[in-house]
C-alpha cells in the first residue's frame, strides 16, 4: 500500500472509521482518494473523541 496514489471505493457499503484511518495512514503517497456514494459507519468512541459534548 506504501506506493498507492489513486483509490476509488465510490458506492461502497461496508466502510468504518477504523478501516479509513489504517488506510490513510499506511498510503503516504496516496493523492486521491473517492469515496462518493459510500457509507461510512462511525464507532461511538471516535466520534466522541473529535465531536466532544459541550
Amino acid at each position: 500500500l506504501e506506493n498507492l496514489q489513486s483509490l476509488d471505493l465510490s458506492n461502497n457499503e461496508y466502510l468504518n472509521d477504523f478501516a479509513l484511518l489504517t488506510l490513510v495512514t499506511s498510503t503516504k503517497k496516496l493523492s486521491s482518494l473517492n469515496l462518493s456514494d459510500s457509507k461510512i459507519a462511525f464507532t461511538k468512541a471516535v466520534f466522541n473523541r473529535f465531536y466532544p459534548r459541550g
